[in-house]
């Protein structure tokens, strides 16, 4: 099944040129994080408060980076499903990504049905935290 039988012409153009805006803003993003700190930022106070702070910030800017990277790899996937002409269907049952879940999630690979049984059985039960539990004596 082809996108192009199945969201307008005009939509696929509007998000094929939100994704290439939102990759660019987050690359931007992403340059701009890991610029290195103007001289003087690094090492400018011993006071272990002003370290701790800074570290935590650090561990925090790593995340978003990591977090840019992960969003920007969804949108080259996406990208690609549109070249191909595969966007906009699920990857799982082959049917229609609805609308309104594309123009929320413009890189969603799956309809919201198949979305949601994906979640429910990634979610860890009690079942398979038996073992821990057991040897803890929570069992």
């Amino acid at each position: 099944m082809r996108l192009k039988g199945t969201l307008p012409r005009q939509v696929v153009r509007e998000i094929e040129r939100y994704l290439k805006r939102r990759r660019a803003e987050l690359a931007g993003a992403g340059r701009r994080m890991m610029a290195p700190a103007p001289p003087g930022e690094a090492g400018r106070s011993a006071d272990l408060m002003d370290w701790a702070s800074a570290s935590a910030l650090d561990e925090l800017q790593a995340a978003l980076i990591d977090r840019h990277r992960g969003q920007v790899a969804q949108i080259e996937e996406a990208l690609a499903r549109l070249a191909r002409g595969e966007y906009g269907i699920c990857r799982d049952c082959g049917e229609a990504i609805g609308l309104g879940r594309l123009r929320a999630l413009p890189f969603a690979q799956r309809c919201t049905c198949c979305q949601s049984r994906a979640e429910h059985q990634a979610r860890p039960s009690r079942r398979d935290f038996a073992p821990i539990l057991a040897a803890a004596g929570g069992a």
